[in-house]
């Protein structure tokens, strides 16, 4: 239940357009959707309140936008840095070996700080302007393509924005500047995933990481360039990644007192954590299997079932490595985004009725004294509760249920 945690308006845009709830507003939502729809740019972007102009953003968070003064709202250094990593293979982000990172203190929320990072198309369109984005002629003066900014909040947790070099807000960064694992970098799930850990300038963040790697340090060369002046607008590397590593220490250690850190390693409860809801949510969003579309909605894989699916199946090819033309196993599929948009009319079609199968997922409801509530039993689980409700007492066909056995009076959303 998160009536607890969120204000109203919040929770009511997060669970607006519910595909599961087939009509019945007070259906609990399933976890995976939940989480899928929090972390659309959209939907992010309006529940934390950030503005689509890039210069309200920052004023938003006590920062300012411009990227050439020396000092923050704060009165305090600038922490700017070249990032440059000729490796391609070390890169974390991008395509372009070049990034400009900067940290500020936030001025309205002590103890937060506002990373942003500057990002250049590595090969722009032919005719385009290149001079101007490097930094190493250019120091401070220079121009630049695209943005990421991941602020930290008071509870040591972090947010993320992205925008473009006209300051307007963006929901992905541009695939010439930005790819991860081959998909799209979108905020915040993928921004989250990168940074399941902190932040990668910081360098052997809280669990001295396995593939950490150091950062060309350009300051010597910036320091001199145009006779000094650009030298109090950037600082060494080593400046930067101490507060990137002490930012990161703390992210960790929110996510550990509120028990997020599930280690990516069993073998090692202190290594990096694993990134749960982007991992969650790209699973969620992947194509589904007619098996799991079953199981989702309670039934057997049947010709029933794929009628109902209908022209939303596509099928995909296996062929022979050898031989091309060759096609060795062809599966049926269905979106996830074509699920959704049919779910609640195949239910209806196939006479389930209520949430059925998702039930699994969802939970059930408790009714006084230790039973599950008959109306809960038959409209939220459907097909006689799912056999949800067999936990806690025994389902009968309609779905109501029996008492159970001395069990405890609780309510699963």
């Amino acid at each position: 239940n998160l009536n607890g945690f969120m204000d109203r308006r919040r929770l009511a845009l997060l669970l607006n357009d519910n595909p599961y709830s087939c009509g019945d507003s007070s259906a609990p939502a399933r976890v995976d959707w939940l989480a899928a729809r929090a972390m659309t740019p959209e939907v992010y972007y309006t529940a934390m309140g950030l503005d689509d102009d890039l210069d309200v953003f920052a004023s938003q968070l006590g920062v300012e936008a411009e990227q050439r003064d020396e000092l923050d709202l704060t009165g305090a250094g600038v922490k700017r840095m070249l990032a440059d990593v000729p490796n391609a293979t070390d890169r974390k982000v991008g395509v372009n070996p070049q990034r400009v990172l900067e940290r500020r203190n936030r001025a309205n929320s002590p103890g937060t700080a506002f990373y942003r990072s500057y990002d250049f198309i590595e090969f722009p369109s032919p005719g385009t302007e290149t001079q101007s984005r490097d930094v190493l002629l250019q120091g401070s003066d220079f121009t630049w393509d695209a943005s990421e900014m991941i602020f930290t909040k008071c509870n040591g947790y972090m947010g993320f924005y992205l925008a473009n070099a006209k300051g307007q807000r963006q929901r992905s960064a541009p695939a010439e500047i930005a790819i991860d694992s081959s998909k799209s970098v979108t905020a915040p799930d993928r921004c989250l995933k990168c940074h399941a850990n902190g932040f990668i300038g910081g360098k052997e963040r809280r669990f001295n990481q396995d593939d950490t790697f150091e950062y060309a340090d350009h300051y010597g060369e910036l320091a001199t360039l145009d006779n000094g002046a650009h030298r109090n607008k950037f600082r060494p590397n080593e400046e930067y990644g101490a507060l990137a590593k002490a930012d990161s220490l703390r992210f960790m250690d929110a996510k550990v007192a509120t028990g997020a850190h599930i280690p990516a390693d069993p073998n090692r409860p202190n290594g990096d954590s694993a990134a749960i809801l982007p991992d969650l949510i790209e699973e969620y969003r992947a194509p589904m299997s007619m098996e799991q579309a079953a199981a989702e909605l309670g039934v057997p894989v049947d010709k029933a079932l794929t009628d109902q699916l209908g022209t939303n199946i596509y099928f995909r090819e296996t062929k022979d490595l050898k031989n091309p033309d060759v096609v060795v196993d062809k599966k049926p599929f269905i979106k996830r985004t074509d699920f959704e948009r049919i779910y609640c009319r195949v239910r209806a079609n196939m006479g389930l009725g209520g949430n059925g199968g998702a039930g699994v997922v969802q939970g059930g409801f408790r009714g006084p004294n230790g039973t599950n509530g008959a109306n809960h039993g038959s409209q939220i689980n459907g097909q006689g509760g799912n056999g949800q409700g067999g936990v806690y007492g025994n389902p009968n066909p309609n779905g109501t249920y029996n008492p159970g056995a001395g069990a405890e009076r609780r309510r699963y959303e």
